[in-house]
């Protein structure tokens, strides 16, 4: 099969659709599959996480991908990418998230080159972004499918784009996060990008109530975006210098996670939750939000972490320090937590899209 995986970055993209994107698009080329990776990028960059030797990149090179697209951007995309599939004549194309698949559902309309739209946010992410979700249903429309990872985030849909909607969920490289042998550590550990949605203002203030405490603990959050200079003036305000850090994008992430004690992911709302998952997969208990989406449904309090009910820094600092003083509640939690990812297995959702590519390219 000759399958097109398209999204608008690679190049320092970090984020969990990203790892996604890389691992599933490999794993199709390890089975013998034709794959070609399309992105923004300028022509000859890397992608942050590595592709299979065998896969062909495919450079547009037009606007800013780590910009916000605009409409100008759109306008220049749009016929660009209905060329470059026509020169590929793919059997399929694979978009992933509404920044890539909506302008190539609007490319190749017409064409009859099959698409199927990846998306990997919740909807009330649209929620002060009607414009957005309007394109979003127009390319769901145009696509032959549109997957979402978990039933409950499909739900959340309208029912007259539901029936466009499969489930797929995410892979979780669990062998990659694995730590047979934990050893003591006073780092607390948040992953994600700095961005309002992700709360990280939140853990900070949280963190705060807990400092003087205990001095020995340490609070690490990894990612970049554009809430970095908000976040390094609350650290400032706290006088938290030293205790809280902000090491930006790091590679070797199952390092981070070896490295921690506790995982903390205060997120307003998640698709699915990679980092909890990888957290879990190595062994961390998880604290979050029962409020969350995509968390609440990883996550079982009491089980695995902690599902905090009030969205303040006081409860949240209550359900960290209960962790950060029972190391034994903390060891049992991470151990129930990475053996409950069997579902998310990445060969068993390697096979999920082949088996969906496969139906829709067959028009079964």
């Amino acid at each position: 099969m000759k399958i097109l995986f398209a999204i608008k970055r690679m190049e320092g993209a970090a984020g969990g659709a990203e790892r996604v994107f890389a691992l599933i698009s490999s794993r199709l080329a390890a089975r013998g599959h034709d794959v070609a990776v399309l992105s923004f990028d300028p022509p000859g960059t890397e992608s942050f996480y590595p592709l299979a030797p065998g896969i062909r990149r495919i450079f547009l090179p037009l606007g800013d991908p780590s910009r916000p697209s605009r409409m100008r951007d759109m306008a220049r995309r749009i016929p660009a990418l209905r060329r470059a599939v026509r020169a590929e004549s793919p059997d399929l194309v694979i978009g992933f998230m509404h920044s890539m698949f909506v302008p190539m559902a609007l490319a190749l309309f017409g064409t009859g080159i099959p698409l199927i739209a990846s998306e990997h946010i919740v909807p009330d992410h649209y929620r002060a972004r009607r414009a957005e979700f309007i394109l979003l249903v127009l390319a769901a429309f145009i696509a032959r499918r549109m997957t979402v990872i978990s039933e409950s985030v499909r739900g959340l849909y309208p029912a007259f784009l539901r029936r466009k909607i499969c489930v797929v969920p995410n892979p979780v490289e669990t062998a990659a996060f694995a730590v047979p042998d934990r050893k003591s550590s006073r780092v607390i550990l948040s992953v994600g990008r700095l961005d309002p949605q992700k709360d990280q203002t939140l853990l900070i203030e949280a963190f705060s109530i807990l400092a003087a405490r205990h001095p020995e603990w340490a609070l690490r959050i990894v990612g970049e975006g554009a809430l970095r200079s908000v976040l390094e003036e609350r650290i400032g305000a706290a006088g938290l210098e030293g205790r809280v850090h902000l090491p930006g994008i790091v590679r070797d992430i199952a390092g981070e996670y070896a490295r921690a004690a506790i995982f903390v992911l205060p997120s307003l709302y998640e698709s699915f939750g990679l980092t909890s998952a990888e957290a879990m997969a190595s062994g961390l208990p998880v604290i979050g939000f029962s409020d969350c989406p995509g968390t609440n449904e990883l996550v079982v309090d009491g089980e695995t972490g902690i599902l905090v009910r009030v969205r303040t820094p006081e409860a949240l600092a209550q359900a960290m320090e209960s962790l950060m003083q029972d190391s034994a509640l903390s060891r049992r939690y991470g151990q129930a937590g990475a053996q409950r990812l069997g579902a998310f297995d990445p060969e068993r959702i390697t096979t999920i899209w082949e088996n969906l590519v496969v139906r829709i390219v067959n028009k079964v």
